[in-house]
């Protein structure tokens, strides 16, 4: 009887160590963050660019921080370089955008999220900085230039151009003043686009151009040509260039 009893205890400890054990093993296993990515940069001007990352899920643990990490000198950057972008917490895309950078330099960047385990990383991108503006801005004061090359997504729009967009001329005045005047011939309908008007024009940095209260990207300027890109709300980039008349 004794031998029973004894056989029944080992059994009945045996049962409960193992379920102890299955319902440990079903805990979740925490980790770093995952889906983390990293898109290519965009808006790249002589001093900065605009970064776009994305997190997926949190791990299983919240998230602490989230941004990006660049550096010059290092191809992989780390959190722990010190160059850090933060771009809150949430799950989904973030953003941020880099500014006091060297003009004409190569950058290393990639996103990453934190959690109370650990630091999860997007792949690795780069970007160059522009030269900036070649001729400074008084060129361009009572000068007036004329469209002569029009790009859509990197996409030559027009091999010949139509002379409502040839015969547009485009003058800069002093004060910050743009003025426009359509040549004779109009664009088809529904062009509205009137005989002349007025504008303003600023500098956001020596390679960004404010036009129409719209910043105006990658500014190239020598003593006969302008050129600079515009991506709309629509998505595609937009690249004039203008040669001085």
């Amino acid at each position: 009887m004794i031998k029973q009893t004894a056989f029944i205890l080992i059994a009945t400890t045996t049962i409960l160590a193992w379920s102890c054990d299955k319902d440990d093993s079903s805990t979740p296993v925490k980790t770093g963050p995952t889906g983390v990515t990293t898109s290519a940069a965009s808006n790249i001007s002589s001093d900065g660019a605009s970064l776009l990352g994305l997190v997926g899920a949190t791990g299983g643990s919240d998230i602490i921080s989230l941004g990006f990490v660049y550096s010059k000198t290092n191809t992989t950057p780390t959190v722990d370089d010190q160059t850090q972008l933060a771009a809150g917490t949430a799950l989904g895309s973030f953003t941020a955008s880099i500014n006091g950078l060297d003009k004409n330099t190569k950058y290393y960047f990639r996103s990453f999220a934190l959690n109370s385990v650990n630091v999860s990383y997007g792949s690795i991108q780069n970007f160059t900085t522009t030269a900036g503006a070649s001729a400074s801005i008084e060129t361009m004061l009572t000068s007036r230039w004329m469209l002569t090359g029009y790009k859509e997504n990197d996409v030559d729009k027009y091999s010949d151009f139509p002379s409502c967009y040839t015969d547009d001329i485009w003058e800069m005045k002093a004060g910050g003043t743009l003025s426009i005047t359509s040549g004779a011939t109009k664009c088809p309908s529904p062009n509205t686009e009137p005989d002349s008007f007025e504008s303003h024009w600023s500098l956001a940095s020596d390679d960004v151009i404010n036009l129409f209260g719209q910043n105006h990207v990658n500014l190239m300027l020598t003593a006969t040509t302008m050129s600079f890109d515009y991506t709309g709300p629509d998505g595609i980039k937009v690249s004039r260039v203008f040669t001085k008349q």
